[in-house]
């Protein structure tokens, strides 16, 4: 079978491997759609581990937004689970264990087998994925018929954004004011969830008029150039009140700092992206000690959080169609990642492993 081969956002090749054999607790993905998440061109997130691989003679093979067929099921997993061939589903790729402290005290992102276990061999960006462990418990949800594969490639980025509340057992209300840093692709659904969840007011920013066009066309009311943003300029538009939450989904170091002054005396601040390694951002603690603010980072999407944003998706409150811009087959991978690192006229680009390419 043809895989993706990831070296650098400038490399990416396809090779050619064995489709995996599956055992008896495990099946096998014929894999239809995989989205290029925003976490596999980050540089500097994976270096580490793609160099170890590099020593050893090995690579490593992206992908984790994926969908598709169950084409090969093992023994067990038909007569525990009831999946048989055909079945069109999607998967996610790391379970909590459902037993430790973390997932007893209901914060099942932090289960150390959830951050350190990756059900899926080889990867996503494959023409087909052995699925095992706690993925084959707990992982998989059964698509409806009107349901594409592309759009089920949504689900574990939608849920990411749905675990950033569940997680804190916390919920929007109507008359918040939300304000999104950073309208890619994680930006665009944190949007379009806060509209779905009721928020009457959304404001966003981005350096990319492109993606600035499509926040404003999901939900946004206001979009500003990154460049043309500040506090003031939201008070001016927000009847004098600053931002009851601030989610930064992009990570740089002059985000973070913007973030800690847009929020009101008792907001929450959310950081959502994932950071460079070193970060330090310039945050005089001291300046808002009075002003009760939560603050947190989020991480993952648990199978529950999966779940809600199928059904999102299912009931049409989030519109995931218009947030495609490229569909490519596995041969064109190299030009997926120049895309999506490159972000200018693009937000999502989807490979779909069994698509022809173009003669």
């Amino acid at each position: 079978m043809k895989v993706a081969a990831y070296y650098s956002n400038r490399d990416v090749q396809v090779k050619e491997m064995p489709i995996p054999e599956i055992g008896v607790n495990e099946f096998l993905l014929e894999t239809r759609a995989s989205g290029i998440c925003g976490s596999d061109t980050m540089k500097g997130h994976r270096e580490e581990k793609i160099e170890a691989l590099r020593k050893q003679g090995k690579f490593w093979t992206p992908g984790h937004e994926i969908s598709g067929i169950v084409v090969e099921v093992g023994e067990n997993v038909f007569g525990r689970f009831g999946y048989s061939k055909g079945k069109r589903v999607f998967v996610t790729h790391h379970v909590n264990c459902g037993n430790c402290r973390p997932c007893r005290k209901g914060n099942p992102t932090q289960c150390r087998e959830f951050k350190d276990i990756n059900n899926f061999v080889p990867g996503g960006m494959a023409e087909y994925v052995k699925v095992g462990g706690r993925s084959v418990e707990t992982g998989v949800i059964r698509l409806n018929d009107e349901m594409s594969y592309d759009q089920a490639s949504f689900i574990e980025p939608l849920g990411t954004v749905v675990e950033m509340l569940k997680a804190k057992k916390q919920a929007y209300s109507k008359d918040d004011t939300v304000l999104v840093l950073g309208s890619g692709i994680v930006g665009i659904l944190q949007i379009q969830y806060a509209r779905a969840r009721g928020v009457e007011k959304i404001f966003a920013t981005d350096i990319s008029e492109f993606r600035l066009k499509k926040a404003r066309e999901l939900g946004a009311d206001y979009a500003f150039h990154a460049d043309e943003y500040s506090p003031e300029k939201l008070r001016e538009l927000n009847q004098g009140r600053l931002a009851d939450w601030v989610i930064d989904c992009v990570g740089s170091d002059s985000v973070a700092e913007q973030a800690f002054k847009s929020f009101e005396p008792g907001g929450k601040i959310i950081g959502f992206a994932i950071p460079q390694k070193n970060s330090n951002p310039n945050i005089d603690r001291y300046k808002y000690c009075r002003d009760g603010y939560l603050y947190w980072p989020t991480y993952g999407a648990s199978p529950e959080a999966c779940q809600e944003a199928y059904e999102l998706i299912r009931d049409g409150k989030i519109n995931v169609n218009a947030m495609i811009t490229h569909n490519l087959p596995l041969e064109d991978i190299a030009e997926g990642f120049r895309l999506a690192s490159e972000g200018k006229e693009c937000l999502k680009v989807i490979i779909n492993p069994h698509m022809k390419k173009a003669a």
